[in-house]
């Protein structure tokens, strides 16, 4: 027999994260504190709201009122201008220079060939505009397309950011019934106060990978393995996060010629894009130059730091440990949605760079297996953006230890535990944990 828990108290609790949201507009005090605060405390709401939508066996137009509930407010948010980053400002400089016909991989913001180009706003908006745009190609069309639609300002790439979080929600739906699963699931990005602050107002890009994943995902089950390797290689094609899953797939088919297309497939769609870009300018020089000497808020780099404090040195051991943990995960025994959603936690661990919005890439994959620690950090995530408070106000930027303790070790904890459950103890929950692989194995 099915329960069916009354609706009120989740609807309660949506209402209630969209008020505190709301507050980001409306409180009458310093922009960047409010946006701080309101982070934090809905993360904290959110982790209740998990409990209500992992136990929903609700109907489906209560589901539909929710997420409904949850786009109005990410829509209130276009227009507005970021608070917690000013990344945005370089897309719209990268999709003003797009627009002039140069390739926005040969020249820094402050190189005096784009003098011509130089705004009341733009470039001096940008950050780091000493370094060359890191951005891969298919980013780079957006800030194109987002240039055409809203000249200088940010809402023409908050618009595209919000049509990409609409998609990627239908697709986490579409995912949920495929497998079977309570589609109430999807609440778990729909809800998530970081998505809906660091993408629909602050525009991070990463949003634009989201659908090309989900959807990847939702072709695989479908047993469509082409389209499904060419919309991961679209998600790769924004940010390479999903590298880490490719192993996952590769090993979940058969034969030699399948396997090769697994990985083959995706880093040709990933790679082919950057050709026309690539005559006489090396369009990796800045995502070099960030992988080498940026860090921040990386919860295996700073345990590290102290033994090894020099920075090529730990991020070596950084890599080292990731592909260590990553094989024994690949070789596991664990469901096929649980090394999913494991291996971009492991990753996001591991990373000498794990800005808050990174972890989206992780929570986007949180219905597939919503794993407490997963759960957990999805909301400790917002702790980092003290640090977004101290830069604004006094210039200050630098990793605090008790954000990095609150943040990381109560996730380290829950992930030791969420490891150490047997494969057994997790089937006999039933067909919401296995579901990707039972449909997995059901492929002819």
């Amino acid at each position: 027999m099915v329960i069916r828990h009354h609706p009120s108290g989740i609807y309660f609790l949506v209402a209630l994260l969209v008020v505190m949201l709301l507050m980001v507009r409306l409180a009458p005090i310093t922009p960047i504190i409010t946006y701080a605060a309101v982070f934090i405390s809905s993360s904290m709401l959110y982790l209740f709201l998990c409990r209500e939508s992992l136990k929903r066996a609700g109907s489906t137009k209560h589901l539909v009122f929710s997420v409904l509930l949850l786009i109005l407010i990410r829509i209130s948010f276009v227009g507005m201008q970021p608070l917690g980053s000013d990344d945005a400002y370089r897309y719209v400089w990268d999709g003003r220079v797009e627009a002039a016909g140069i390739n926005p991989y040969r020249f820094a913001p402050d190189d005096t060939a784009l003098v011509s180009l130089r705004t009341q706003n733009l470039p001096s908006r940008v950050n780091h505009p000493d370094l060359k745009t890191l951005y891969f190609p298919l980013s780079e069309w957006v800030f194109y397309l987002g240039y055409e639609i809203g000249g200088e300002h940010v809402w023409g790439v908050q618009l595209i950011i919000l049509l990409s979080e609409i998609i990627t929600i239908i697709g986490l739906l579409a995912l949920m019934r495929e497998l079977g699963v309570s589609q109430w699931r999807a609440l778990l990005y729909a809800a998530n106060p970081l998505i809906i602050l660091q993408f629909a107002l602050d525009a991070h890009i990463d949003a634009l990978g989201f659908p090309f994943l989900v959807f990847g995902l939702l072709f695989y089950v479908r047993k469509n393995l082409s389209l499904s390797l060419f919309l991961i290689g679209c998600s790769l094609l924004v940010k390479p996060t999903a590298l880490v899953l490719l192993p996952v797939l590769m090993l979940d088919q058969h034969g030699l010629v399948n396997r090769a297309k697994v990985l083959a497939f995706p880093l040709a769609v990933m790679l082919i894009p950057f050709i026309p870009y690539s005559f006489g300018v090396n369009p990796f020089e800045a995502l070099a130059t960030f992988s080498k000497n940026w860090y921040f808020n990386g919860a295996l780099f700073s345990l590290l730091l102290p033994a090894f404090p020099d920075n090529q040195t730990n991020r070596l051991w950084c890599l080292g440990i990731l592909l260590a943990v990553l094989l024994i995960l690949y070789a596991s025994k664990r469901t096929f949605s649980e090394k999913i959603v494991i291996s971009v936690l492991l990753l996001l661990l591991c990373s000498p760079v794990a800005h808050p919005w990174y972890m989206g890439w992780m929570i986007v994959l949180l219905p597939l297996a919503p794993i407490t620690s997963g759960i957990v950090l999805a909301a400790t995530a917002s702790l980092p953006s003290i640090t977004f408070v101290t830069y604004q106000l006094l210039g200050i930027w630098k990793d605090y230890p008790l954000v990095l303790i609150l943040e990381y070790v109560p996730v380290v904890v829950l992930l030791w535990f969420d490891l150490r459950r047997s494969v057994d103890a997790g089937a006999d929950k039933g067909k919401s944990d296995s579901a990707v692989s039972l449909a997995l194995r059901e492929k002819d």
